[in-house]
C-alpha cells in the first residue's frame, strides 16, 4: 500500500515537472507561437505623455488631443487643466517640482518660463531643431521667439493681437469717430463724450485695466522690455510714458469717465473686463484674441451691438506704438520626461495642424505661418463675424504689416518688478500717493530688484 502511494507521488511529480516544462517553453510550434503574440502585445503598449495647459479643454485643447490621440496609437496624450492663474500656476510649479509625471506643459508668461528655466525643469530644444522649426514654421520666424540665453526651451503656439475693443453703437450715438494714431488727450476726450446715462444706467467710457495693469501705453510703445534700460540693468519707470499714461488714467478715474479702481477691484475687472463690456457698462476695453470667443457667445452675453477695434493710443508727443502683439502659449517638455523625442513630435503637431483647431474653437490664433491672414480671420470671428464684429477694423489692427511683436531680452527678476509695479499702482490709483512719489517709488524700487538679482 505504502509503495502504490510512493508511485502515485512519483507520477503526480513527473506530471507537474511536464507541465511546467512545457509551461516555460519545451520547443513546441504552439510554446513559440504563444511567446511571440505575447511579446507583440508588450510592444504594442502606447506610450502615454501627461500635458498640462492653462486652456480650457473646452476652448479646443482637448480637441487637439483627441485629433492627435486618433492619428497616433502608439503616443497617447493626457490633457490636464489648470487655472492660468496665481494659484494654478503655483499648482504647475508644486507639481513639476515634485516630480509628477508631466511630460510637457504651458507657460503663459514669461517670468513663469524665466523661473522653470532656471530650476532646470525645462528641456532645451536647440538639439531638437527647435531652431530651425521655427524659423521655417512661425510668424515672424526665430527672431519674435523668447529665447533664454540664447536658447529655445518653449515654442509660441498661437499669436496674441492686443488693443482696445468698442462698442460700435455707443460711437455712433455719440457721433465719435476715433482718428488715427490718437493720442492719450484725445483717448480722455471721447471717454468723456462715451460716458453717459444710457437705458437706465450709467455707462462709462472704460475699464483702464488688463492682467492687474493699468492700459500698458508704456509697452507698446517700447516693447517687452518697457521696464529696464537699454542695457537691463537699471529700471525704466523715470520714462515719460509711465506717468503721461498714469495720470491721465488717473484724471478719468477721478473724473468718472473711467470706471474708478475701486469698482474695477470690487468686481473683479482687473483681469479683464469683457464681462463689463458685453454687458454694456463701459464702451472700451483692453482686449487680447481669447476675449474673442466670449464676443461670440451669445448665450452667456447677448448683446446686438458691433464690435470694433483701435489700437491702444500713444503719448502726445506723437511716439510711434508698434507693438501690438505677442507669440504666446509657450509649450516646454520637462527636462525628466522618459520621452522626449514623442514629446518633440507632438510639439510640432500642435504648432501647424493642432493649431487650426485652436483657431476655430477657442480663439487663439495660430501661430503657424502656413495659415493666410484672412483664413485666420473667418475662424477666429467665426460665421456670424458681420453681425457682430466689424471685420475690418480687426484685420487693420491685428493684422497690420508694421505691427511688432513684444519679444523680452531680460528677464532679470522680471516677476517681482511686475509685481512691484502693480502694487504701487493700484495705491495711485487709489489716491494715496502723488505723481512725484509714484515714479520715484517705482523707480528706486524697481532698481532695487535689478540690481539685487545681478549681484
Amino acid at each position: 500500500m505504502k509503495k502504490t502511494k510512493r508511485m502515485l507521488r512519483m507520477l503526480a511529480t513527473g506530471l507537474v515537472l511536464a507541465m511546467t516544462l512545457s509551461a516555460c517553453g519545451a520547443a513546441t510550434p504552439t510554446s513559440s507561437s504563444e511567446t511571440t503574440t505575447a511579446e507583440n502585445t508588450a510592444e504594442k503598449e502606447p506610450i502615454h505623455l501627461t500635458l498640462w495647459g492653462g486652456v480650457p479643454a473646452k476652448s479646443g485643447t482637448q480637441d487637439v488631443v483627441d485629433a492627435w490621440n486618433a492619428e497616433h496609437p502608439d503616443v497617447q496624450v493626457e490633457f490636464v487643466y489648470y487655472q492660468n492663474d496665481n494659484t494654478g500656476i503655483a499648482k504647475l510649479d508644486t507639481a513639476l517640482m515634485s516630480g509628477e509625471p508631466i511630460d510637457m506643459f504651458f507657460s503663459y508668461y514669461a517670468w513663469n518660463l524665466d523661473s522653470r528655466v532656471q530650476s532646470g525643469i525645462v528641456e532645451n530644444l536647440d538639439d531638437y531643431g527647435a531652431k530651425e522649426f521655427v524659423e521655417a514654421e512661425l510668424m515672424g520666424g526665430l527672431e519674435n521667439c523668447l529665447q533664454i540665453d540664447g536658447s529655445l526651451y518653449a515654442i509660441p503656439t498661437m499669436y496674441e493681437p492686443f488693443g482696445l475693443m468698442v462698442n460700435q453703437s455707443m460711437l455712433d450715438e455719440a457721433g465719435v469717430t476715433i482718428p488715427e494714431n490718437w493720442t492719450l488727450e484725445e483717448f480722455e476726450e471721447i471717454n468723456r463724450a462715451l460716458t453717459r446715462e444710457r437705458n437706465g444706467k450709467k455707462v462709462y467710457g472704460s475699464s483702464l485695466y488688463y492682467t492687474y495693469l493699468p492700459l500698458n501705453v508704456p509697452q507698446s510703445l517700447l516693447g517687452a522690455d518697457y521696464m529696464y534700460t537699454a542695457d537691463g540693468t537699471a529700471s525704466n519707470f523715470d520714462h515719460p510714458a509711465f506717468l503721461e499714461t498714469n495720470s491721465t488714467l488717473r484724471d478719468m478715474m477721478n473724473e468718472g469717465i473711467a470706471l474708478s479702481y475701486d469698482e474695477i477691484f470690487s468686481r473683479t475687472l482687473n483681469d479683464s473686463a469683457h464681462a463689463a463690456f458685453l454687458n454694456e457698462d463701459v464702451a472700451m476695453i483692453p482686449y487680447t484674441s481669447w476675449m474673442l470667443r466670449n464676443v461670440k457667445n451669445l448665450t452667456d452675453f447677448p448683446h446686438d451691438f458691433v464690435t470694433t477695434f483701435v489700437p491702444y493710443p500713444t503719448t502726445s508727443d506723437g511716439a510711434e506704438n508698434p507693438y501690438r502683439g505677442i507669440l504666446n502659449g509657450f509649450l516646454s517638455i520637462n527636462s525628466q520626461s522618459e520621452h522626449k523625442e514623442e514629446c518633440w513630435e507632438f510639439i510640432k503637431y500642435w504648432v501647424t495642424d493642432g493649431s487650426v483647431t485652436m483657431t476655430e474653437k477657442g480663439g487663439k490664433i495660430s501661430a503657424w505661418n502656413k495659415v493666410s491672414t484672412d483664413d485666420a480671420i473667418i475662424m477666429t470671428l467665426g460665421p456670424d463675424r458681420d453681425k457682430l464684429f466689424d471685420v475690418e477694423a480687426y484685420k487693420a489692427t491685428a493684422y497690420n504689416p508694421d505691427n511688432k511683436f513684444l519679444i523680452n531680452q531680460y528677464c532679470t527678476a522680471i516677476e517681482e518688478l511686475t509685481n512691484m509695479y502693480k502694487q504701487e499702482s493700484e495705491k495711485y490709483f487709489l489716491n494715496t500717493m502723488d505723481d512725484e512719489t509714484y515714479i520715484n517709488t517705482l523707480k528706486e524700487r524697481g532698481d532695487e530688484i535689478i540690481q539685487k538679482a545681478l549681484q
